[in-house]
């Protein structure tokens, strides 16, 4: 899911956040996620979650 931000606005702010809260593939997703991270050195951690939000 992505959200512009010249196209976010609060109802669809709201409508992602409702669907990232009850749609259960977000959560596997962010487990899996959490899971690699988890095992990687802490250097690594970084730079992935710098490529995350970029």
């Amino acid at each position: 899911m992505r959200l512009l931000p010249r196209e976010t606005t609060p109802d669809r702010l709201r409508q992602a956040i409702a669907t990232v809260l009850a749609e259960s593939r977000y959560r596997e997703a962010a487990a899996e996620v959490a899971g690699d991270i988890a095992g990687m050195p802490a250097a690594a951690v970084a730079e992935s979650i710098a490529m995350i939000v970029s």
